[in-house]
């Protein structure tokens, strides 16, 4: 589906808007859920070259047939591209997460920034305020060019971190990976948000369950379903994986060689699966004091020992299942294949603009279970 509507803006790295690339030749830009995306933008000619800096932001706004205009997203000039004579300009650079790249916790062990514990989602909130936002010093402090952090939600579970001198970006997804491991999905994202009408800045948020909103069959709001029967699926692919199951567990707790605690745990019915599927494994639960412990280590490890499942395909901007109405990146869809439903997120959307108008929309569906 085509015939979207766009905005490209130019801002200084302040995010004052300088210039409206009504002009520009072609153009992609990719986002991707708890990772840095990132944009191409081909000038003509005439462009002004002294407009791009480093750090420029580029606003890439659009408005689906029938919807409204909205913010794709903002990229951070980092590459500038000459060629050809006169010579034309490709800007390209990551989105707005690359801040969270940028930044380290610069603070000691065991000092109050980097030791903490808390709700998971509010705890990435603190990290990000204490070094890009408010709580940082005058030097790392990005809130006098429009970065905020929202409001805690503390809806992810509760942990005790340490953390001193990491990654801010690989800590968050760090401690997302123990959101998701403790039972519930965390995301976060650096979204622009209008200062005035001529300047944007970034908000921080997180989410949990899925980065936008809920449109699974048939409990979702405003359900949507995606696959080849409608139209609006390409490319599925189903894996059945079974080449790490463990189906029978022998959990080890306390106590030396034969006088050591042994529970053990299975699953009959994938065990009954074929004469020759009994598939072992061990659990060592020695630092578990009681039997009840012992136990849950393994089946924590049968649980993980389950076969695979993977399911993908290609999800299409058609005319009953617009991109930017109906769903939108991130958010949590379903899909239909061979007589199956897979619900899972949309974690990347990639859109492309070629010389000739034509707009490609790629965005993928991957489901693990």
């Amino acid at each position: 589906m085509n015939n979207s509507r766009w905005e490209i803006w130019l801002d200084d790295p302040r995010g004052n808007r300088l210039a409206l690339l009504n002009g520009a030749r072609s153009f992609s830009f990719t986002r991707v859920a708890n990772s840095i995306g990132d944009f191409s933008i081909s000038m003509p000619a005439d462009f002004d070259h002294s407009l791009a800096r480093v750090d420029s932001l580029i606003e890439f706004w659009r408005a689906p047939v029938g919807g409204s205009l909205k913010w794709v997203g903002v990229g951070l000039a980092r590459r500038f591209d000459y060629s050809g004579w006169p010579a034309t300009l490709t800007i390209g650079g990551p989105d707005g997460i690359d801040l969270l790249n940028r930044r380290i916790v610069a603070y000691a062990a065991g000092s109050a920034q980097a030791a903490k514990t808390d709700y998971l989602d509010d705890m990435i909130k603190e990290i990000i305020t204490q070094n890009l936002g408010s709580g940082a010093v005058a030097a790392r402090d990005l809130s006098s060019l429009g970065l905020s952090v929202a409001a805690d939600l503390s809806a992810a579970p509760s942990a005790t971190c340490g953390f001193s001198w990491q990654n801010v970006l690989e800590l968050c997804l760090r401690l997302t990976d123990a959101s998701r491991q403790a039972g519930t999905e965390l995301y976060f994202d650096l979204e622009p948000t209008l200062i005035s009408d001529s300047q944007i800045g970034f908000v921080f948020r997180t989410f949990t369950g899925q980065r936008g909103a809920d449109h699974t069959y048939p409990d979702g709001r405003n359900p949507i379903l995606f696959g080849p029967e409608w139209g609006n699926l390409e490319n599925p692919s189903l894996e059945y994986i079974y080449d790490e199951e463990i189906n029978y567990v022998y959990a080890g707790g306390q106590g030396e060689e034969a006088d050591r605690e042994i529970v053990e745990v299975s699953d009959s019915t994938r065990i009954g699966a074929s004469v020759w599927n009994r598939r072992e494994g061990f659990a060592d639960a020695r630092n578990e004091p009681t039997t009840a412990g012992v136990t849950t280590k393994g089946n924590e490890v049968l649980a993980a020992g389950r076969p695979r499942l993977h399911f993908s395909g290609d999800l299409l901007d058609t005319e009953r299942a617009r991109y930017g109405v109906e769903w939108e990146f991130g958010d949590r869809v379903s899909a239909t294949y061979l007589g199956r439903q897979f619900d899972g997120m949309i974690r990347a959307v990639s859109i492309q603009m070629g010389d000739g108008g034509q707009e490609t929309l790629t965005a993928r569906l991957e489901v693990d279970g």
